[in-house]
């Protein structure tokens, strides 16, 4: 069997995909700020471009698991998530909790109390609060052995059917529910289609890519205009309806842009795609120290530079956290991957 060859345009996309992440969860405004127009700009334009990124990571996911399969071995598969997803989830999220309970917040549980705590939050993935999706993608990763069990001339004529499922907008915030799985799962599938039928899937972005732009343009348009203070997550929500419409479309738009970049090596690309899971593990930690500056910078900018300065902010987040991503990992060496994710 030949070894598949490594896709460029997906390594990107990856990058893609978790600096997005970034930008939901740290680009903002201090909640004191006086400029109350750089703040609802600034609030409405990041939910719009970055709210549900979590669908990128998804197909991704969905992608690789099927590319990759040639040659599966369940028990390897099993073990590998094993060491690079749960191993780093669980060592990174004890971490914090420790840190919580005995540097911030001092708790008066008994010993036997506090297990039960931290054996809830790993479950729930409450020890920050992007980790609900390492619980539900281990959930996802122990069912994906039996999609290879379907035949690819049906997987290809009825999986079809549930790309729909999203539309109905039934993503439940981040609590783990059924309804979560319908509004997520198939993006996952939709990566498994896509590589059973790459050439096809790639084909059909370019014929169709007037239109592909034409809806990731028009649901963007159409998400400026919602209320983004209210809670739309009920189920059969018409934004998150949208949102799944917009990211997708966008993730075909731009695996094309990358799948014509990618015979060009982009360094900053291909570093921040190797330490994507330690990012997405640490991004949230890394602001939770770092904004006390931005906040206290903030104070002493005048309001037309209040934007670029929230700009400036996450860029510089993203430098320190990718540089303390690469600053463990040379310390931990191959320990790292199973740490940290990178």
């Amino acid at each position: 069997m030949t070894k598949k060859k490594f896709l460029w345009s997906f390594h990107y996309f990856r990058a893609f995909a978790i600096l997005n992440i970034i930008l939901i969860h740290t680009w903002r405004f201090p909640p004191n700020s006086s400029y109350e127009l750089g703040s609802n700009f600034v609030d409405t334009t990041r939910d719009m471009l970055f709210h549900g990124s979590t669908i990128y990571f998804l197909f991704i996911s969905g992608f690789l698991f099927h590319y990759l399969s040639k040659k599966f071995s369940t028990y390897t598969y099993y073990l590998g998530k094993f060491k690079n997803v749960v191993l780093p989830y669980l060592f990174i999220s004890i971490c914090f909790i420790l840190m919580e309970d005995f540097i911030g917040v001092k708790t008066s549980l008994s010993f036997n109390e506090y297990l039960l705590r931290l054996v809830d939050k790993l479950i729930k993935g409450t020890a920050s609060f992007q980790f609900w999706y390492i619980p539900f993608i281990i959930l996802v990763f122990l069912i994906s052995p039996f999609f290879l069990k379907i035949k690819k001339e049906s997987f290809i004529k009825y999986i079809p059917i549930l790309f729909l499922l999203p539309i109905l907008g039934t993503r439940t915030s981040i609590s783990i529910t059924f309804w979560q799985f319908v509004y997520f799962l198939p993006a996952y599938l939709i990566g498994m289609y896509s590589s059973i039928n790459y050439d096809y899937f790639i084909g059909l972005i370019k014929q169709y890519k007037n239109y592909i732009y034409a809806t990731a343009i028009v649901s963007s348009i159409i998400l400026l205009y919602v209320n983004h203070d209210l809670n739309y997550y009920n189920l059969f929500s018409p934004r998150e309806s949208l949102v799944y419409i917009q990211k997708m479309s966008i993730t075909f738009i731009f695996l094309n842009i990358f799948k014509n970049i990618s015979s060009n090596k982009v360094p900053f690309l291909n570093l921040i795609a190797n330490c994507s899971f330690a990012l997405y593990f640490t991004h949230a930690f890394v602001d939770r120290h770092l904004k006390k500056i931005y906040f206290i910078a903030d104070t002493y900018t005048v309001e037309l530079l209040k934007i670029p300065l929230s700009i400036v902010y996450v860029l510089l987040l993203i430098f320190v956290n990718v540089l303390l991503c690469f600053i463990a990992k040379k310390i931990l060496g191959k320990k790292s991957r199973y740490l940290l994710g990178y």
